[in-house]
């Protein structure tokens, strides 16, 4: 992947890659099982059955390959997966009534669109952590879920970045973007360990991860002790939270490598053999 312009060097040995396989191979080969076992003679059946219910959940949401992008994005810089509770469609849980009691649900998150507190020195001392991501306009009309009041001051937004007098006319919701399917609206998840909940934001039109409206929901947090979002790192900082990674330090060992492999390669397209003979 580049812009295609001016000459690119060969890569006769890609280490990266190979390293990321070597990573990934090692760390996510295969789908994560669990096994369920009791003590009690009594409980066996339910052990047997729980264990079968979460390893069909675990293939349902695709578990292994959330994983396997976990380590390959920890493996350039930093790897991020948020659990949550997603949509598992109607469930008749009574005659004549339906209700969605979601399933949970492991995501990835891009560091794009990863925010955290920079100023701790490590993760289980940070103040908010958060992420943003993009849902149909249309959704937040589930008057459950979300603040009516609030959405009725809110406009669909641009996914690209747009010039100062066409981000005026997106913010007043005159255009939307022509490739996308229906209009959409950037929402941000925030987490606050201090008071323990989520809250939900509208993003701002022109800056991320800023917002102009009150929350759109809360909900408190009852998971796991360091929040919804879980971080994998290979080469941590000391008194730093942002970690290194294994790609910045194998980058040059790369390039040199290569760079001589080139060399080698064009001494041996150059060569010649040249015989020498007598006139006759």
């Amino acid at each position: 992947y580049g812009q295609g312009e001016g000459p690119r060097h060969e890569i006769y040995m890609n280490l990266m890659n190979q390293a990321v396989e070597a990573y990934t191979m090692a760390l996510a080969a295969n789908r994560p099982r669990v096994l369920i076992s009791t003590h009690h003679d009594d409980l066996l059946f339910f052990a047997k059955v729980f264990e079968t219910a979460t390893n069909n959940l675990i293939k349902e949401i695709g578990l292994e390959q959330t994983i396997r992008r976990w380590v390959l994005d920890a493996f350039f810089c930093v790897g991020v997966v948020k659990v949550h509770m997603a949509d598992s469609g109607q469930v008749e849980v009574e005659p004549d009534l339906w209700m969605d009691p979601g399933k949970p649900f492991a995501s990835n998150v891009s560091l794009d669109n990863f925010v955290y507190d920079m100023t701790a020195k490590k993760y289980s001392e940070v103040q908010y952590a958060g992420d943003s991501y993009r849902i149909p306009f249309s959704d937040l009309d589930d008057s459950d879920l979300w603040d009516q009041d609030v959405v009725k001051e809110l406009n669909p937004t641009s996914k690209f970045h747009q010039e100062k007098e066409r981000l005026e006319l997106i913010s007043r919701g005159a255009s939307t973007d022509p490739d996308e399917y229906e209009p959409m609206i950037d929402l941000m998840d925030l987490w606050l360990p201090r008071d323990n909940k989520i809250y939900t934001f509208a993003m701002d039109h022109a800056k991320r991860f800023e917002g102009r409206h009150k929350p759109l929901a809360v909900m408190d947090w009852d998971g796991p002790e360091f929040g919804p979002y879980h971080l994998l790192s290979f080469n941590d900082v000391p008194e730093n939270i942002m970690p290194t990674s294994p790609a910045s330090h194998l980058s040059n060992l790369s390039k040199l490598a290569n760079n001589i492999m080139r060399k080698n390669a064009a001494m041996a397209r150059a060569a010649r053999r040249v015989h020498t003979y007598p006139p006759a």
